[in-house]
């Protein structure tokens, strides 16, 4: 806990007790005679302590929360709960989660006391848990739970002064406190319900609340949701969501139509999304939803195919979109009906689990080349485990009949199949998996992830897989031959961060156009005009490439990025299932061979024409302040980028874009902001006069340099600084452009 004094300019953290840990809470409270106690909640992971200073902070009383109360065993609080605190006089008030040592009849782990109360009373140094009735669990559908305070003001002359506003959030309803029971408990009064499955709610509130808010000027209650803010007006709750982003993109599916695209798109918590193709202006109309889906996760199209797009929250929910056209002839199912793809049993084989088999990094759909016919009901692959299941009669049991009947792996790995009519029985579980069959069934053993290329004619698919000494590795097999042939060529360690993408991109268009993250940087193949990818083709650095992405090696090539760690740091919203790899994801053109959009969560968008050529930013062009890249779609020369929190935004005139710029940090004795233009033949690269802004600890001093032969630009007395670049004209004629502002 670190305190600063009224004219004080740093924090001192001397008054701190040693060893309680992350402090995650503050709260404060009015004694009978008006002056202030200081609350605060820590955790060192291994005991929860509440403390208290009755001297504004100069000293602290810690007290340990004891293992057991009233006949609770006290465990670590879900969904937050440990980041809340209130408090009220001589009383404090905490979340907990009550344990399998309670008391008979005091914990039940599916149904109850997801929503407890811990009191402590500073004077007594008693602990008492009050259980709350609420409506929602308290955890259910997401959100976090939280207390929040608003002091009032202080009565002049002293005197007790009025009870503090105290609210609950349960996840799914808030509570207000209402008065202080004889026992010296809140009592509580609902205020808000969100409108879940099966709620009765008469308010339109979205489910999962996050946070409450109380204006002690206005007097008007907000309620912070995943759907956006709601205000209490009279007796109503109503959106509040003028100019606010709601959407968590982690996939989009771009369809071709003439100029224009059909879109779909998933979103966390805010269901599906879809748009038939329309001219993209302002005001934006056109968009919606099937509200099936919640918490969407993946959505997956043919861009050249059938106007239809797969949208996803797990296996065992999906729907189709067909944009309002209608779904294809001889499709089995009809636009936004959920059906179970794939199923894996419960214990008791009476219900498939939750089992997310749709994941980019398990299922595909092959997308169909200029060059070649569309195939009507899609053509997706998919790598599954042995044996197949399917649900009848509320029982599950090994398929017996249909094409995956007594499918094995000859590996011990997962399966390869396809499906040339997926429409047609896409509920695969119920239907014996009817138009499936078995591509392969020497998948190479540990395979985790699968990309396939090339069209519908001749599929190409990859697969990484871990071997026996945790090394991934990369294998190929071209549709006619038998056998998986390893990438022997790759020459750098490839990296597995586990994330949504990667750590292969593959053009699906064009199985000789990849990038692999590898231990050195961003990796791809080497070869001559007109040669094709084969097992030992070498592969070299893409070093522009890699210093873009990670911003000249600020971000490591390892980087598998969520947003939290889910204890000390909450995850931000459910994207933070959808981690990331130092690229999200590349976008590739079905008919522009060899243009690749790579998608940064850190450091941006960067576009390539053709392979080979030079790289350039498109980071100008997304929203300020930098807001975290998920998904990409290529279509022509439009880019539809998905992002986490800030919508779907396309950016369009790609060849407008300017080079991209990166700095080189040669030794951390010398400067180390050295921008570099690459590739840039048609621009006056050498000799180009610049003009360098180094800013340190606020003063900018300015200079004029001159480029160098290797384009290069040298930023004097620039180490530690912020670097910015200014190139002689207008903005329009400077020939490179930074991610960042050093």
């Amino acid at each position: 806990i670190g305190r600063r004094g009224k004219l004080a300019t740093t924090f001192d953290f001397t008054p701190s007790p040693a060893g309680i840990g992350a402090v995650k809470a503050f709260a404060a409270s009015f004694r009978d005679n008006g002056s202030v106690i200081l609350w605060a909640r820590a955790d060192n992971g291994a005991t929860t302590q509440i403390l208290s200073s009755v001297d504004d902070g100069l000293k602290w009383t810690p007290v340990a929360l004891p293992p057991k109360v009233d006949g609770y065993a006290l465990g670590g609080p879900t969904r937050g709960g440990d980041f809340t605190l209130a408090a009220y006089g001589e009383n404090a008030v905490m979340d907990f989660r009550p344990m399998a040592g309670s008391d008979a009849g005091l914990w039940d782990p599916d149904t109850s006391n997801f929503c407890t109360l811990l009191y402590f009373d500073r004077l007594t140094g008693v602990f008492r848990v009050q259980g709350l009735k609420t409506t929602g669990d308290g955890t259910g559908l997401g959100g976090r739970k939280r207390l929040r305070v608003v002091l009032p003001v202080p009565e002049r002359g002293g005197g007790r002064p009025a009870l503090p506003r105290i609210f609950y959030n349960a996840g799914q309803d808030v509570l207000r406190a209402t008065g202080i029971g004889q026992d010296g408990l809140l009592s509580w009064a609902s205020i808000a319900l969100t409108k879940y499955a099966g709620s009765p709610s008469l308010d339109d509130i979205h489910s999962d609340v996050w946070d409450v808010h109380f204006s002690p000027t206005s007097g008007s209650i907000r309620i912070a949701t995943d759907g956006g803010v709601f205000e209490r007006v009279g007796a109503k709750w109503v959106t509040f969501n003028d100019g606010l982003h709601t959407h968590h993109i982690h996939s989009v599916s771009a369809l071709t139509r003439g100029t224009e695209a059909r879109l779909a798109y998933a979103t966390t918590d805010n269901s599906e999304w879809f748009r038939d193709a329309a001219p993209i202006s302002s005001p934006m109309t056109g968009w919606k939803t099937y509200s099936a889906l919640g918490d969407a996760s993946w959505t997956f199209a043919d861009a050249g195919g059938p106007a239809v797009a797969l949208i996803v929250r797990h296996s065992q929910l999906s729907v189709f979109t067909d944009f309002g056209l209608g779904m294809p002839a001889g499709s089995g199912i009809t636009a936004g009906s959920g059906f179970t793809l794939h199923c894996i049993p419960n214990a008791a084989k009476t219900s498939c689990t939750d089992f997310t088999t749709l994941s980019p990094r398990t299922f595909a759909v092959i997308q169909t080349p200029v060059s070649q016919a569309g195939a009507p009901l899609l053509d997706v692959v998919m790598l599954a485990p042995t044996p197949f299941y399917v649900l009848q009669n509320n029982s599950v049991a090994p398929a017996t009949k249909g094409p995956l009947a007594g499918a094995t792996s000859q590996t011990g790995g997962p399966v390869l199949i396809r499906n040339r009519r997926f429409l047609a029985h896409p509920q695969g579980s119920t239907a014996d998996y009817a138009d499936w069959e078995v591509v392969a069934t020497d998948v190479p053993a540990g395979a985790n992830a699968l990309w396939v290329a090339n069209g519908h004619v001749n599929p190409i698919y990859f697969v990484t897989a871990m071997n026996s000494t945790g090394a991934t590795t990369v294998w190929m097999r071209r549709n006619q031959q038998t056998g998986w042939a390893q990438l022997v060529g790759i020459g750098a360690a490839v990296q597995f961060p586990a994330t949504v993408y990667g750590p292969l991109y593959v053009d699906p268009y064009d199985f000789s156009h990849l990038f692999i993250i590898t231990a050195d940087g961003v990796r791809i193949p080497t070869l001559t005009r007109g040669a094709e990818l084969h097992p030992t083709t070498p592969f070299e650095l893409d070093p522009v490439l890699t210093a873009l992405v990670t911003n000249s090696g600020e971000f490591p090539v390892t980087l598998a990025f969520n947003g939290a760690n889910a204890s000390d740091v909450v995850h931000g919203s459910q994207a933070g299932a959808f981690s990331k790899a130092i690229i999200a994801q590349v976008g590739f053109s079905p008919t522009d061979r060899g243009l690749a959009v790579v998608a940064s969560p850190v450091t941006g968008l960067f576009f390539q024409s053709q392979r080979g050529g030079g790289w350039r930013s498109l980071s100008l062009y997304q929203p300020k302040p930098f807001t975290m890249t998920s998904t990409v779609a290529v279509l022509g020369q439009s880019v539809y980028v998905g992002l986490e929190g800030r919508g779907l935004w396309r950016i369009s005139d790609l060849e407008r874009a300017r080079l991209a710029c990166y700095y080189d940090h040669p030794t951390p004795t010398k400067p180390d902001e050295v921008a570099r233009l690459l590739n840039a033949a048609t621009l006056p690269i050498a000799g180009a006069s610049v003009k360098v802004v180094v800013v340190h600890d606020g003063v900018p001093a300015i200079s004029t340099v001159t480029t160098d032969f290797g384009g290069r630009i040298l930023a004097p007395g620039s180490t530690g600084a912020a670097v910015h670049l200014r190139f002689a004209g207008n903005d329009d004629w400077e020939p490179c452009a930074t991610s960042f502002l050093r």
